[in-house]
């Protein structure tokens, strides 16, 4: 069994989504669980739309991860249609192994929700 940390390991709802909180989660043996969205043709991080300037860039936190070995999962949450390609393009980039992808868009179109 694998634990995932929701947004990060975080005690302060503002800390959710941050490069500390999503670091602390993989350096205490977490999988994480994170959104993603695009902001000015990037993939950033952000459950919310992303501001430019507070929306942390996906590749920091695949580039963190990717440099320090780590094998635990990353559940991907992408938040916007159309960002699947770009998301695979970074995974094999950092030659992430252990990911899955969840589009809760595509289930809303397939379950008419």
């Amino acid at each position: 069994m694998e634990y995932l940390a929701h947004r990060g390991a975080w005690s302060n709802r503002v800390d959710q989504n941050s490069f500390a909180a999503l670091c602390d989660a993989l350096d205490k043996g977490f999988g994480l669980e994170t959104d993603i969205r695009d902001l000015n043709g990037k993939l950033v991080i952000s459950h919310d739309l992303p501001t430019a300037g507070l929306a942390m860039p996906l590749e920091q936190l695949l580039e963190y991860y990717s440099q320090g070995c780590f094998t635990s999962s990353l559940a991907l949450n992408i938040k916007a249609d159309g960002l699947q390609d770009s998301l695979s393009r970074m995974l094999k980039k950092y030659n992430i192994q252990n990911y899955f992808v969840i589009i809760k868009f595509l289930i809303m179109i397939i379950f008419n929700y």
